[in-house]
């Protein structure tokens, strides 16, 4: 592994100290490029839950019979 010079270091700390882009990103940790591919994959799971989920509420509300749920108790009936 190379080691810096002096002067490498003391550039470098001027242009991040500066709020340099370039030097704020020389620094930082090397990106993963599979992160941006996970990402859309948590969505696609997301939406995919959602849809299943909707669709199973759907379903059930479907073979519920209203017609057993009483409009209002028997205190609240004039």
């Amino acid at each position: 592994m190379k080691k810096a010079s002096n002067a490498e270091c003391h550039r470098e700390a001027n242009t991040v100290g500066r709020g340099d882009p370039a030097g704020l990103l020389r620094r930082s940790a090397p990106r993963n490029d599979r992160s941006g591919l996970s990402l859309w994959l948590w969505v696609a799971a997301g939406f995919l839950f959602l849809g299943v989920l909707w669709t199973a509420l759907f379903l059930a509300s479907r073979h519920i019979d209203t017609r057993t749920v009483p409009l209002a108790t028997k205190e609240a009936k004039p």
